[in-house]
Parts: C-alpha cells; sequence; structure tokens
C-alpha cells in the first residue's frame, strides 16, 4: 500500500494582503498529478487545512 502524508496546507492563507489561491490550486494540482503518477492508494492530510481568520 502507497501512502502520501502531508501536513498543514492553509488553503486560505494569504502573503501579506495578496490572496494565494492560484497558487494553491496549481499545488494541489501537482499532488493529484503525484497521486496518479505514483499510484499512491491512501493520502492522509495532517495538520492545518485553514488558517485562522484574521480581521481586516
Amino acid at each position: 500500500m502507497r501512502i502520501l502524508h502531508t501536513s498543514d496546507w492553509h488553503l486560505n492563507d494569504k502573503l501579506g494582503r495578496i490572496p494565494r489561491q492560484g497558487d494553491i490550486v496549481k499545488r494541489l494540482e501537482e499532488i493529484a498529478n503525484y497521486l496518479d503518477e505514483h499510484k499512491v492508494d491512501v493520502m492522509v492530510v495532517a495538520g492545518d487545512l485553514f488558517m485562522p481568520v484574521q480581521p481586516n
């Protein structure tokens, strides 16, 4: 069984005031390709999926 472990994705993160969603989508596409290429059976995501929302 092939397992890929990742963590701390911080999907809603920003770089200062610059949203990172475009970059995050590209990285998720890379991970999806990796899963296919290496025939990964299970992916475990540990840690923070999202950052706490900061007031403006």
